[in-house]
């Protein structure tokens, strides 16, 4: 098994990416539902990407949850000023 890339390294860069490319395509693909727990797992790891939680709130539309869609865009630092 190989090791687990560190965040930040250049495998790591390229792992995401291709996470990234794979769920854009199970997305246009019609694999709402699947491509939602995938993105999920990756937003909770990686919370501030947003790249990541656009492609979530694209899946969870798609896949007719709109309330989650509001939800999720109220990600990490999206709180209105107190």
């Amino acid at each position: 098994m190989a090791p687990t890339p560190t965040p930040g390294s250049t495998a790591w860069t390229i792992s995401l990416s291709a996470e990234l490319l794979l769920m854009r395509a199970e997305i246009e693909l019609g694999s709402h539902t699947l491509a939602v727990g995938r993105l999920s797992g990756l937003v909770g790891k990686h919370p501030l990407d947003e790249r990541l939680r656009e492609m979530l709130m694209l899946a969870l539309y798609r896949s007719g949850r709109q309330a989650a869609v509001l939800a999720t865009s109220r990600g990490p630092g999206t709180d209105p000023p107190r």
